[in-house]
């Protein structure tokens, strides 16, 4: 509008359709711009584009790069951003949206998971053991790589290593199933998708191409959302890192960094990495091992020197594939045996020869013989064809010249530079083809996904009434991929009688960058190309049944490596020239001066102690709370650790007479099942064939609340006590037992150990007086203090001894909660064979003066924490009748002196041991009721009985006397003095729990007992059943589902929780909500009224939509309690004083008092 007259800069030139005026005066516009706009404008303009494009080019040194520089086409590209609405008059809609969706795997069947821990080696074993102990034990960032060759088992590892964290932080009570503690990423769509992950660019928002790009700053937005996602994430794994290059690498880093809001490298996350670096190298990247810099330096760069290594070497195939196996590795080492290559050599076929190869894959060095073959075989078929053209258009304002301009630029540019949508594609019926494009990695819809053609969809255009392809239907080589496309399409397929194996693909839109300051292209086109052949490089992460190389002079040792090792078969791999042995890389080789540093200084030492492993030590004793042993015999058949112990001690096996446990090479000494149904039950002992052993004694009393087991046995020269404490057992009945068998063995061994899950948390300062009992013994705790053997963290499995040359520590387990331990000594032991039905002696002279007894003064204090300290992991399909009768009477009702000293420790105290309590009960109802939707509930009504006596002895709760971490909110979004004068607001934890935290508060003067206070409603709907089913029926719920909602922790609780809470609180509970701000309302408060007009406000029922909640009809006239709701969050709201002024709202949300 420069170049027409105007008067009123409003009228002429702002509120007006500039099109229209252009359109109008367009001829006059042309005219005027020719006047003042000169030929060195547009030369200027011209020249600044130009050099834009020149300045845009990253200096990177690509001196022994050995790949074509020019030829390339390994790029990954992502769908996104994409506008455009080309083939919306077909009505075909391929938008998609951009949002941040995270791919996470899920967990797979148990069978499923034990089948694949049942088949790791020794290598993978132990480091998914050693990666496990370390992600327990939470307290220290680590960074592997794990390097192997084709065949090793890299992507069974990382498959075990994330279905066994996602197994562990799911048994934790509490746990949200859908936190991303893990995260799986690789730098391409195929390779993702072949590990069910996420490529690095979607999940960190990195630049499609890693170095062409800067990082530019995630929007604070977007990063706080990222980060909401991720804030429970602990570890990163990346496969296929030889693909991801020094500036990928370096952006992950500060990605995550930003999102974690932390400076620590990756911000603070562990990093494992997996990879291969005899493939070929980054693509137009340095190594990720080496600096970034014109010099070409060798040495590591600081993220690089972070990383230790661990090496996978036992080739994981069948017997012939093996051998190829292993002369692909000696391929990639440039140090071929003879025998290898007559393999190789046996693969040779001729062009004569091509109907043997049927439908294999093409494999070529440069994108020109791609291309050419390519086009051959499509001319070749004799099938229904159609040409695919690009739909470009331009978006922005400026001259139609430069526009035009633009538009041929972008006809003549590289498919890498279009984002992976051609010009133009060749369709054939029947043809290969492969998807240039990440549209769905979760689908398995990548870039790299090869398939064949079947079917083509046309559409007309409707101002050309041209007829153009809008969909195909490809069959792709693996089932899984397109499944969820599938699946949305199957009413069209079966309508259609469309194959149901057949994907339907249809054109995406991309944004394509020109360097234009104007105009932006964007393109719609199909994402595939042809690929009856494809390069090297694209194939390079792909595996394929039959696969074809051309053979080339001067091919690298990475080339021949990478293009041999896709068929997964020797029987499947057909080359095409001559076979020439690659030569071993050179001294200063980039690749084996990395490796041959990171040997000598680097190597991964694990944090967990392999016991089998330790030299001239014969005896070890594996002790494990197992957990269900029918359940796992498998695997601890399977285990190597507990295969070379010369004892294996198991307890709560949950096994009955009929099963089958035995263990070759060990003889069963000692075995107790149980009688009827499966429970948390019973013991059974092992010992290698060739050692000699007697059974001093067993005992087992189960009885009530009380359940324990244990059982004596002397190997050699040394009695070892195996016992088993349920956290139900009091521990007068534990000492009583401890002190008998440990008196009956020493008079067969001076040397004793004692060994077994007692329940009774070390963590807790109070247990400790549990070590000095046993020191009365002589006995010394020989597991390190506060030291977690169990997944909650807590020490309830540990080991004493009055031996001098024994060493205990924990091991670990991918099945039970808790940890095995181990005990070793030195020394060989008599290996006598002795009758393995020996009886347990049974003809001790026993007498009570042999026992240690004490006064009951000193007796043993327990914090009554240990007894919940633990949890039963068992086969849901068993029979269970799990013990969950809890012995809180014994920690209360014993003599005074016996008793934990409640009077010397704070309130609070004695709220946090008593809410904690609570929670565990929840837990364990909670599992209970998954199992077998039934359960005992003697120790949630006890504990209510518990949490009920201590309210009524709190003082009333005012703003003066409630605890100091409570904080009262200084201004409520619309503060009416007279209400605020009787109440004040308090601020709530938001954490899911703020109603029973808000009602914690109005009872004692804080939140610790808020889980105390959700065991107190569902034990008034558990009470209450008839009635709740009733309300939960005219309210449209499932009592089930709301019983376990008021369980579980961190879920909102809402109509029916709050009247639960008013039935066990026996008081009634009014919930207020904002008063109405609008004057023209008949509720509108004002912010001055006074407080009788308040109150008759509320009593003429025009004070808003506040709620009563009132449980018992007796309870209708007793102070209520009273909370704030905003309509996402519960606030307490505590009076000034005693008896306050009450607001009785009139609107019951719940007229169904009892």
């Amino acid at each position: 509008m420069l170049f027409l007259p105007w008067s009123n800069e409003e009228e002429d030139l702002i509120y007006i359709n500039h099109q229209e005026i252009f359109e109008l005066h367009k001829d006059l516009i042309r005219q005027k711009r020719s006047e003042y706009v000169h030929r060195e404008a547009n030369e200027f303009e011209q020249a600044f584009e130009e050099q834009t494009e020149r300045g845009n080019d990253d200096d990177i040194d690509d001196t022994n790069i050995e790949y074509d520089q020019d030829k390339n086409e390994f790029l990954i590209y992502e769908t996104g951003n994409n506008e455009g609405d080309i083939f919306v008059e077909m009505g075909i809609n391929t938008r998609t949206e951009k949002i941040e969706h995270f791919n996470v795997p899920k967990m797979i069947p148990d069978a499923d998971y034990q089948r694949l821990t049942r088949s790791l080696n020794s290598s993978q074993r132990k480091y998914t053991l050693n990666v496990m102990n370390l992600i327990k034990d939470g307290d220290k960032q680590f960074f592997h790589f794990i390097n192997g060759g084709a065949g090793v088992g890299k992507s069974t590892l990382i498959k075990v290593v994330y279905q066994s964290i996602l197994r562990f932080y799911n048994s934790l009570p509490g746990s949200n199933p859908e936190t991303i503690r893990v995260a799986i990423c690789a730098p391409t769509g195929k390779a993702a998708a072949l590990i069910d992950g996420m490529t690095l660019h979607s999940f960190l928002s990195l630049p499609v191409n890693q170095c062409k790009h800067k990082l530019v700053k995630l929007d604070s937005n977007v990063s706080n959302r990222i980060g909401v996602k991720l804030k429970d994430l602990q570890l990163l794994i990346i496969d296929e890192i030889s693909m991801v290059g020094f500036t990928m690498f370096q952006q992950v880093d500060a990605r995550l960094q930003q999102i974690m809001k932390s400076k620590e490298p990756f911000g603070g996350i562990s990093v494992i990495v997996l990879g291969d670096f005899n493939q070929l190298r980054p693509v137009g990247d340095k190594y990720i091992f080496q600096f970034n810099n014109s010099y070409n330096a060798l040495v590591d760069n600081p993220l690089w020197s972070l990383f230790e290594l661990f090496e996978l070497t036992e080739i994981m195939r069948q017997k012939d594939d093996k051998i190829f196996a292993i002369a692909l590795s000696n391929i990639a080492k440039g140090m071929m045996t003879l025998e290898d290559i007559n393999l190789l050599k046996s693969r040779i076929v001729s062009n004569e020869n091509l109907e043997i190869m049927g439908d294999a894959i093409r494999v070529f060095r440069s994108n020109a013989e791609v291309d050419a073959y390519n086009t051959k075989v499509l001319a070749s078929l004799n099938t229904e064809g159609a040409i695919a053209n690009a739909y470009d258009f331009c978006i922005g304002d400026g001259l139609a010249s430069i526009r035009e301009k633009v538009l041929n630029n972008v006809k003549n540019l590289k498919t890498t530079e279009t984002y992976g949508l051609p010009l133009k594609i060749d369709l054939k019926v029947g043809a290969k083809y492969m998807m240039t494009v990440n549209i769905d990695t979760e689908d398995g819809l990548v870039n790299g996904a090869c398939g064949k053609l079947i079917m083509i969809d046309y559409g007309k255009l409707q101002k050309t009434n041209e007829t153009v392809p809008c969909r195909l239907w490809i069959k792709f080589n693996e089932e899984k991929t397109g499944r969820k496309t599938r699946a949305n399409f199957q009413n069209v397929m079966r309508n259609r009688n469309i194959d149901p194996s057949l994907t339907p693909i249809e054109p995406v839109t991309r944004q394509i960058n020109t360097r234009s300051t104007n105009f932006k292209v964007e393109r719609k086109q199909f994402p595939l190309v042809p690929s009856e052949a494809m390069t090297i490089y694209k194939s390079q992460g792909g595996t394929y049944e039959k696969v074809v190389v051309n053979l080339k002079k001067g091919m690298t040792r990475s080339e021949l490596y990478v293009s041999c090792s896709r068929a997964t078969k020797s029987s499947g791999l057909y080359l095409i020239g001559d076979f020439v042995p690659p030569k071993p890389p050179e001294r200063n080789d980039a690749v084996a001066t990395m490796f041959k540093s990171m040997r000598s200084e680097r190597m991964l030492k694990f944090s967990l102690e392999f016991p089998e492993e330790s030299q001239g030590e014969r005896f070890f004793v594996m002790f494990h709370n197992v957990q269900s042993l029918n359940k796992h015999i498998l695997d601890i058949r399977s285990d190597k650790t507990l295969l070379c112990a010369s004892m294996i001690s198991l307890v709560e096996t949950w096994t009955k007479p009929t099963d089958s446990l035995e263990i070759e090479g060990f003889k069963v000494i000692h075995r107790r099942d149980c009688n009827d149904t499966r429970k948390p039950f019973g013991q059974i002992t092992y010992l290698k064939n060739d050692l000699k052993y007697e059974n001093i004694t067993e005992r087992c009393e189960y009885s009530g609340k009380d359940h324990i087991e244990y059982c004596s046995i002397k190997i050699d020269d040394i009695c070892i006590i195996s016992v088993y404490n349920s956290p139900n057992s009091s521990f007068d009945v534990l000492k009583r037992h401890i002190n008998e068998v440990i008196s009956i063995s020493k008079r067969f061994c001076e040397d004793i150990i004692v060994v077994g899950d007692f329940n009774i948390n070390l963590k807790i300062k109070t247990n400790h007086k549990f070590i000095e009992y046993m020191e009365s013994f002589g006995l010394t705790l020989i597991n390190k203090l506060n030291k977690s053997s169990t997944n909650a963290k807590t020490q309830i499995d540990y080991c004493f001894t009055n031996m001098n040359d024994l060493k205990s520590d924990y091991f670990e387990s991918l099945t039970s909660f808790h940890k095995p331990i181990w005990i070793r000594k030195h020394g060989i032991l008599t290996e006598v064979h002795v009758d393995e039905i020996k009886q347990i002696r049974t003809d001790i002279p026993f007498n009570l003066k042999d026992l240690k007894i004490y006064d009951q003064s000193d007796m043993m204090v327990v914090d009554e924490e240990f007894s919940f300290d633990r949890y039963e992991i068992v086969d849901e399909n068993e029979q269970i009748d799990i013990d969950t009768t809890y012995n809180l009477e014994d920690l209360h009702a014993s003599e005074q002196s016996n008793m934990m000293e409640i009077d010397e420790q704070s309130s609070f105290e004695n709220y946090e041991i008593i809410d904690s309590t609570s929670r565990k009960i929840l837990d364990h109802f909670l599992l209970v009721l998954d199992f077998n939707n039934t359960t005992d509930t003697d120790q949630i009504s006890s504990q209510a009985q518990i949490i009920n006596d201590l309210i009524e002895k709190s003082p009333f709760i005012t703003v003066h006397n409630k605890d100091q971490s409570v904080r009262l909110k200084s201004k409520t979004e619309y503060s009416v003095q007279a209400f605020d004068s009787v109440y004040a607001r308090t601020c709530t934890t938001a954490d899911g729990n703020c109603l029973y935290s808000s009602l914690s508060i109005l009872n004692i003067g804080s939140e610790k007992l808020t889980h105390s206070m959700r065991l107190l409603a569902v034990n008034a709907m558990i009470n209450n059943s008839d009635y709740f089913q009733t309300l939960c029926k005219v309210l449209h719920y499932s009592f089930e589902e709301q019983l376990k909602r008021t369980a579980i922790d961190t879920i909102w609780g809402g109509e029916v929780q709050i009247q639960a809470l008013s039935i066990a609180l026996s008081h009634p509970i009014y919930s207020y909500i904002q008063f109405n701000i609008d004057p023209a309302n008949r509720h509108y408060i004002s912010l001055d009224i006074s407080l009788q007009e308040l109150i008759d406000r509320f009593n003429k029922r025009t004070a808003g939509g506040h709620l009563k909640y009132i449980g018992y009809k007796s309870d209708m006239n007793k102070l209520g309690f009273c909370v704030y709701y905003n309509g996402t969050h519960y606030d307490a709201l505590l009076p000034f004083q005693d008896n306050p002024q009450q607001f009785v709202p009139h609107y019951d949300l719940i007229n169904m008092s009892l």
